[in-house]
């Protein structure tokens, strides 16, 4: 088995295709059940990107050292902070937003479950994109004795909720 044709124990899943991104960093931990990326808002990527425009703008005048500062942290924070990855696979759930990552072995799994949170007042760390409220997927796992618990702020976590069910029950099975 290649690690891109899913096991005989799982249903061949309707995922959409990985893109490069996902191709190049996410792809060596078994064939995905459930893949979701959710861009930035529109407010985030209209101020990263004025970073840069101004910072552009700045270059060809007398203000120029402030260019240098200016385009490359502007550039950074949109490269950083435009995309929020999630993938469950065979082996792993994996989690990827700015320098956040997240690898979560599915043998390690002890539960997964839509949670209702309003920023600020969930009481616990939570992976999401700014202004996110409503509904999130939490995990808990065990990494060797320590309980540890990652949860992402994604709009819709249910499908990500089957297809980690369905990962431990093909994992179990084997």
């Amino acid at each position: 088995m290649t690690s891109g044709e899913p096991s005989q124990a799982l249903a061949k899943p309707a995922v959409r295709e990985p893109d490069a991104y996902e191709r190049r960093y996410m792809s060596d931990h078994g064939a995905a059940l459930c893949r979701t990326k959710r861009a930035a808002p529109a407010w985030l990527r209209r101020v990263t990107g004025g970073a840069v425009l101004l910072g552009l703008g700045l270059a060809i005048t007398p203000a120029w050292p402030a260019a240098v500062v200016l385009l490359p942290a502007g550039f950074a924070a949109w490269a950083l902070f435009s995309v929020l990855r999630v993938s469950v696979c065979e082996r792993r759930v994996l989690v990827q937003y700015a320098t956040v990552t997240a690898e979560i072995p599915i043998a390690a799994i002890e539960r997964a479950e839509v949670i209702s949170w309003d920023r600020g007042l969930s009481g616990e760390p939570i992976i999401c994109m700014p202004g996110d409220r409503g509904a999130a997927l939490r995990i808990t796992w065990r990494d060797g004795d320590t309980r540890r618990v990652t949860a992402v702020g994604i709009p819709d976590p249910e499908p990500a909720i089957a297809a980690i069910a369905a990962a431990i029950r093909a994992l179990r099975s084997a």
